[in-house]
């Protein structure tokens, strides 16, 4: 709100009430809110992450932002009653530099739209000036005809004045074609005054020019265009979505949001006080969310809460994956989550399915099947020695039934 309420005294003080004394107290309050905004910084994050953090640039364009603002302020002051202001123009376009504080409302959620448009907008300069480059060769190759046919009759008018010089009759090429706009000082259409005084092939040569141009070249490099922008679009939602994926202090914030959203849940259900604005630091939290089993009951109450899916969307978890989530989270089939179940599984849902997800999984399968091997050769190996010893155990036990036998028979005869 106060960079807005600066851009718009700026605005309003080019043309309203000139010279007044006012406009320098004013300009004096926003630029004490701003000096009052980096001493709260420096104060909050420290001079060193001020300095040297992730946002020094920022905070660099800051203090330049501020500087020259007290610096225009001081040199108003100076000159104020003089006629010497009229001589700093410079002075007046630096002024102007003030306005770029507007680029930090980019930082809103609210632009989030805007500044995927600017940055895919740039992503497109290089087919931009590519694109000039396409079209000023076949303008340039119809400038130097006109020039050589009609060139030598600019005296006579009739639309050849347009066409004197090269760079005149580039220029008037580039109207016709490009601008729309070819007609000469006094509004009159100058190819129809061409093909009317110096020949219809003249007007032919436009039309053919014009329909190769509108329906050929531009349709193209409009194409390409918009291509290139929507391309660097989603590049940049990429290294967004990457930076966040990467983000562990994120994803820490946010699991702490979800084991706060389960406590209350729990809490709610066994009729205990809920944690919603109690003071509990991380460790506490988690020491009281780790003792809770998530059961598909409660599970299914967490779902129901609109927290749970912001945070889920903002963890880049497709909303595909929260049907089933439950079960998909339950590794050992338990019928219940644990904390750490909870948290493993969200953070492998994260993002979009990669090649190195694929690739993982072929390989864990690859592993396994090297060990079901090395154990079913293990288990059959053991098998044979078993049937080993139980066919030498066998023939033990016919050879003692055999003896046993005789010995009863010499029994029986003696």
């Amino acid at each position: 709100t106060v960079f807005i309420m600066n851009s718009i005294t700026i605005g309003v003080s080019c043309d309203l009430g000139k010279g007044w004394l006012g406009w320098v107290w004013i300009d004096g309050f926003f630029a004490a809110v701003f000096s009052f905004e980096i001493a709260i910084k420096l104060w909050l994050v420290g001079a060193k992450e001020y300095v040297c953090g992730g946002d020094w640039r920022w905070h660099y364009f800051e203090v330049a932002l501020v500087v020259v603002g007290w610096f225009d302020i001081a040199v108003t002051l100076v000159t104020q009653g003089t006629n010497q202001p009229a001589n700093f123009a410079v002075l007046r376009i630096v002024r102007l530099a003030r306005l770029l504080r507007l680029i930090r409302l980019c930082h809103l959620e609210i632009f989030a739209d805007l500044v995927a448009m600017i940055k895919g907008a740039l992503g497109g300069i290089k087919t931009l000036l590519w694109s000039t480059v396409l079209i000023s060769i076949p303008l340039y190759a119809v400038a130097i005809l006109c020039r050589e046919t009609l060139g030598h009759l600019h005296e006579g008018g009739n639309g050849a004045e347009a066409f004197a010089t090269l760079p005149l009759s580039f220029f008037t090429v580039f109207r016709c074609v490009v601008g729309a706009e070819c007609t000469n000082l006094e509004g009159k259409p100058i190819f129809a005054l061409v093909a009317q005084s110096h020949g219809w092939l003249y007007g032919c040569a436009y039309c053919v020019v014009q329909l190769f141009m509108t329906f050929g070249l531009f349709n193209v490099i409009i194409a390409i265009f918009v291509e290139n922008v929507i391309a660097g679009a989603k590049t940049n939602d990429q290294l967004l979505k990457r930076h966040r994926l990467a983000d562990q202090n994120f994803f820490a914030f946010k699991m702490s949001e979800l084991a706060a959203l389960i406590v209350n849940m729990y809490n709610s259900k066994m009729g205990l006080e809920e944690l919603v604005d109690a003071p509990f630091t991380p460790e506490e939290l988690l020491d009281q969310a780790s003792g809770i089993e998530i059961t598909p009951e409660l599970f299914a109450e967490v779902r129901k809460d609109t927290k749970f899916t912001d945070i889920l969307r903002d963890l880049d978890v497709a909303d595909e994956d929260t049907f089933n989530l439950f079960h998909t989270l339950d590794v050992d089939g338990s019928g219940t989550i644990d904390l750490e179940e909870l948290f493993e599984g969200v953070q492998k849902l994260r993002g979009d399915a990669r090649r190195s997800d694929v690739v993982a999984v072929n390989f864990m399968l690859q592993r396994m099947s090297t060990e079901f091997k090395a154990c079913w050769k293990k288990s059959f190996k053991r098998l044979r020695e078993n049937e080993e010893s139980l066919r030498s155990l066998e023939r033990l036990l016919a050879y003692d039934s055999t003896r046993c036998s005789e010995a009863i028979m010499r029994q029986e005869v003696v």
